[in-house]
């Protein structure tokens, strides 16, 4: 316990001295690497699902059709489609289908970093990051906020 102690106690006032010197945009890039690296040490990230984050999906074949074309476009069900063969989002696509509805109030909403529903309320902060980052691009930087909040403390 109390070695642990140290070693946070370290870390934060490393990552207080670093953060002084920084420019304010860089702040949250850093931040996110020190999160990443605390939680790859600690053996409580998924390489995998941070792997995806990072390079997205290479494949564009569409495999499924897409089942809501008026809302949903095809580059976004395409890495939906890829996303769903990782092991621990398998069942999303499948649910995308199903609850439509759900996914266009996500899809649509200002503020979706904060959206909860059943499906993601069941996700870990990786995974629920990833979604944001296919369903919608624009809002990673919020996304990432909240992930370095509920991982970095």
């Amino acid at each position: 316990v109390r070695l642990q102690t140290l070693i946070d106690h370290f870390t934060f006032s490393i990552y207080k001295n670093i953060c002084r010197s920084l420019f304010e945009d860089h702040k949250l890039v850093f931040s996110f690497v020190l999160c990443v690296g605390i939680q790859r040490s600690n053996g409580t990230l998924d390489e995998d699902l941070f792997k995806y984050f990072l390079t997205g999906s290479l494949d564009v074949s569409m495999d499924f059709p897409n089942p809501s074309p008026d809302w949903l476009n095809n580059k976004i069900w395409i890495d939906i489609i890829q996303i769903s063969k990782l092991p621990q989002l398998k069942d999303f696509k499948d649910l995308m289908k199903k609850n439509n509805k759900e996914w266009k109030a996500y899809y649509n909403s200002k503020t979706p970093q904060d959206e909860n529903n059943s499906y993601l309320n069941q996700r870990s902060d990786i995974e629920r990051l990833n979604i944001l980052k296919i369903m919608r691009p624009d809002k990673v930087i919020q996304g990432i906020q909240i992930y370095v909040t509920r991982n970095l403390d």
